[in-house]
């Protein structure tokens, strides 16, 4: 019979288990200052102060000002900037950012609106351009955290 005795071993098991159980405090604890992060940025970089209606104007004419197609949403009572929150489930490891403004979606990707669907409303987006601008600090975060784990501390 051949015995073979692995020397390391328990050390080696020991860093998995404690990668293991650090994991989710850890990554959760990134994953929350990315969520705060995306938010800020979001309502920052997403909208820009609109201006009050002048007397005469019609809401065409304002909207056709302040709106050119791609540009950023144009806040004239804050309710879409300030429903912006994000929520972190650290057991998945999961972040949502996002808002339950029912206009919300239509400003974030286009569509048809109005009586008859009549309007169509060009894609302003302030969720998806926010993940894009903290893409490096999203990856940096995590990277250390890893870094962290596989140094063991």
């Amino acid at each position: 019979m051949l015995n073979i005795k692995l020397l390391g071993v328990q050390k080696v098991t020991d860093r998995i288990s404690h990668i293991l159980q650090g994991k989710h405090s850890r990554f959760g604890r990134a994953l929350t200052k990315v969520a705060i992060q995306v938010e800020s940025t979001a309502k920052r970089e997403g909208f820009r102060k609109g201006s009050k209606k002048a007397r005469g104007e019609s809401k065409a004419a304002r909207g056709a000002k302040l709106r050119p197609a791609g540009d950023v949403l144009t806040s004239r009572t804050g309710r879409l900037r300030g429903s912006i929150t994000h929520r972190v489930d650290r057991a998945g490891l999961r972040a949502w950012i996002g808002t339950n403004v029912i206009y919300a979606r239509i400003h974030e990707l286009s569509g048809r609106a109005g009586r008859g669907r009549a309007s169509f409303i060009p894609a302003r987006p302030y969720l998806q351009p926010a993940v894009e601008s903290n893409r490096a600090l999203i990856a940096q975060l995590f990277a250390g955290e890893i870094d962290k784990l596989l140094d063991g501390h």
